[in-house]
């Protein structure tokens, strides 16, 4: 499985280091072999994160990816034993979200952490992460074609937030916390772009949690 996080220069570097700490602790499971944090110079807009996003696929040497956001991060072992195991599957995977700000718009899988397979990929039509005004956010014509097709989803619902954002949603805020004792847990900040440092110290002490920097090379 290819785990595959995409930023800007707009997110701060001890932020990319403490993904990339915590993600190279956890992916020694097996299935795990690749882990790519793709840095976008500039501050891109929406549609070219999406289309980013899309390149995950392009190679082809891949069967199964894992999305996530630059300050989104695993919790647990479990956790990435189900995102293999479902998209092996092929069934999406991943934690739950609602456009807010797009009147009419079901809930969705959001690529903060969304795991699935190619094989599933190229069943639906080859859907785009690439965001449609007015329709739906980032991720959301993943769902959308899974839905069509009746393809299994699972959404990994929030347990707690750090703190609700004037954008909150089914207690999805700044430092959500996803999934279950079952399925394994998944920390997703939001919002790591506007530099809030008290946010950012947020996900810093999660990821210090989950994997202390004592010892650790960076």
């Amino acid at each position: 499985m290819l785990i595959y996080s995409v930023y800007m220069d707009n997110i701060p570097s001890e932020v990319v280091r403490a993904q990339r700490r915590v993600v190279q602790k956890l992916m020694s499971l097996d299935g795990f072999d690749v882990f790519e944090q793709v840095h976008l110079c500039g501050r891109q807009p929406d549609d070219q994160h999406g289309a980013t996003l899309d390149e995950a696929w392009s190679d082809g040497e891949h069967d199964t990816v894992l999305f996530m956001d630059i300050d989104a991060i695993p919790l647990d072992t479990r956790i990435m034993v189900s995102a293999c195991v479902f998209a092996a599957d092929d069934e999406l995977f991943g934690i739950h979200a609602r456009s807010a700000h797009i009147p009419g718009t079901g809930a969705y899988v959001h690529p903060a952490f969304l795991a699935c397979s190619r094989a599933l990929w190229l069943e639906l039509g080859k859907p785009s992460f690439r965001p449609e005004p007015g329709k739906w956010d980032t991720g959301g014509a993943f769902t959308a074609a899974a839905i069509e097709r009746g393809v299994p989803i699972r959404r990994l619902m929030p347990e707690s937030c750090e703190r609700l954002a004037p954008w909150s949603y089914d207690g999805v805020g700044i430092g959500t916390t996803f999934g279950s004792e079952a399925l394994g847990r998944v920390y997703h900040m939001a919002e790591a772009r506007n530099g809030n440092q008290s946010d950012i110290d947020y996900f810093l002490q999660k990821c210090e949690e989950v994997a202390p920097t004592a010892g650790a090379a960076e």
